[in-house]
């Protein structure tokens, strides 16, 4: 999941769960796709359930 950032940086113990964080909120979540979410990334996905519920 994260192993593209930890490449990047050596991460001090107590930093790496904010970045992790922000990677899986930033971007991970916001723009990656999904196919089993018929090609919407899980925030979008999350919104038209909310929408259709």
């Amino acid at each position: 999941m994260c192993g593209d950032i930890t490449y990047i940086h050596t991460w001090p113990y107590l930093a790496l769960p904010g970045a992790i964080f922000e990677y899986t909120e930033g971007w991970y979540k916001t723009r990656r796709l999904h196919s089993t979410l018929g090609y919407l990334s899980p925030a979008s996905h999350e919104t038209v359930m909310r929408q259709a519920a």
